[in-house]
């Protein structure tokens, strides 16, 4: 049995309460509720589940919007655009009886992968005409966007209006395949 009042069995009485002290809270750490790791995996694999489904919402989404962009962007050439322009332009001059007096290409403007190719028209006719003209060139399925419009009166005791409308069209450039040249090579 351990003395207590013998000086040399205090180390033993030390190591044999924190020994004891020791016990209890192992006992009261193993008795204590934990987190279940089943309800933890449950909630990450929800919330990857959620995850996965909105990356793919999102991304079909993308797709949806970057086809209607498709469509209203010029693949091709400079050189493509101008006489397709004008002749939209023309056919719907025509189908509501405007004069169209001017058609001017202006500076092209890159942005990004794109090119911003402007038009600056001028048109003669009705106020209500020219109106209608603006109508079915933002209905149309045109791949031309009205940027800008400015009417004047033509005379005065009539209802001719003189419009200037300037139009944007946005080119993706096509890389032209290089030149290849022919080599000779001459035997000896």
């Amino acid at each position: 049995m351990i003395d207590f009042k013998n000086k040399g069995d205090m180390g033993t009485l030390i190591f044999l309460c924190f020994s004891a002290l020791l016990l209890v809270i192992t006992l009261i750490a193993f008795w204590l509720p934990k987190p279940r790791v089943v309800g933890l995996t449950e909630k990450t694999r929800k919330a990857t589940t959620i995850s996965l489904v909105a990356a793919k919402i999102a991304k079909a989404r993308t797709n949806e919007i970057k086809a209607a962009v498709d469509q209203k962007i010029w693949v091709g050439t400079v050189a493509d655009i101008g006489p397709s322009a004008l002749a939209k332009v023309n056919s719907l001059s025509e189908k509501h009886k405007l004069k169209l007096t001017a058609f001017r290409p202006q500076r092209i403007t890159p942005a990004g992968d794109l090119s911003q190719v402007p038009f600056v028209i001028t048109v003669e006719g009705t106020f209500l005409s020219v109106l209608a003209f603006e109508k079915d060139f933002e209905i149309s399925s045109s791949r031309l966007a009205l940027n800008s419009v400015q009417i004047t009166s033509g005379e005065d005791s009539t209802d001719r209006v003189i419009a200037t409308i300037g139009l944007l069209a946005y080119l993706r450039e096509v890389a032209k395949p290089p030149k290849t040249t022919k080599l000779e090579v001459k035997h000896g």
